[in-house]
């Protein structure tokens, strides 16, 4: 598990402090697109961490729903 926090000076969209990189994500094509997105538009690392957790995120919502309630109906 991943486990990503920041400074509070990083703005965030009311994310938790856990975040959970599910590994479902890397079989799909814009995982690497949102990752490679935010890593070119500069910044310091705690930035684009940060950024890359919330568009992630919601990237992975958007794609593949809540994953862990889908895990919990099975």
């Amino acid at each position: 598990m991943l486990n990503l926090t920041t400074s509070p000076d990083v703005k965030r969209k009311g994310l938790k402090n856990s975040y959970h990189f599910e590994e479902a994500w890397l079989q799909n094509d814009g995982c690497a697109k949102v990752v490679d997105n935010i890593w070119h538009k500069g910044g310091s690392m705690e930035v684009n961490l940060a950024w890359v957790r919330e568009e992630l995120v919601e990237w992975g919502k958007d794609t593949f729903g809540k994953v862990p309630k889908i895990i919990k109906k099975f």
